[in-house]
């Protein structure tokens, strides 16, 4: 992506970081605050897709080390925030979740 001809980089802390541990965990205590076990068995989820997209925004604001060439007001948060880029957060989404993308190189073996 091109913003004023520059090529826009998210540059992101990669799941071995502490910054990504502790996102990872903070994302999962609150998903598990909105969850219960039903009386019988089953799971009661109380998220609502607000409250989902948010928790979305703030762990990718919070493994997100800068995003360059692209100036946007309230930072990264406020980019995962914004439906419109939502195409960004899929892309950092996709990135996270690709271990390759955190190493280079060939593997020695």
């Amino acid at each position: 992506m091109l913003f004023n001809g520059k090529q826009v980089r998210v540059n992101v802390h990669g799941p071995a970081s502490k910054e990504f541990v502790a996102a990872a965990d903070a994302q999962q205590r609150f998903i598990a605050s909105r969850v219960t076990i039903k009386k019988g068995g089953g799971v009661k989820n109380t998220l609502d897709p607000e409250e989902s997209h948010e928790q979305d925004a703030k762990f990718l604001a919070a493994v997100t080390a800068s995003i360059d060439n692209f100036p946007y007001e309230g930072g990264p948060v406020a980019v995962y925030r914004e439906r419109r880029l939502s195409y960004i957060a899929d892309q950092v989404r996709a990135a996270l979740n690709d271990q390759s993308s955190f190493f280079t190189g060939k593997a020695k073996g």
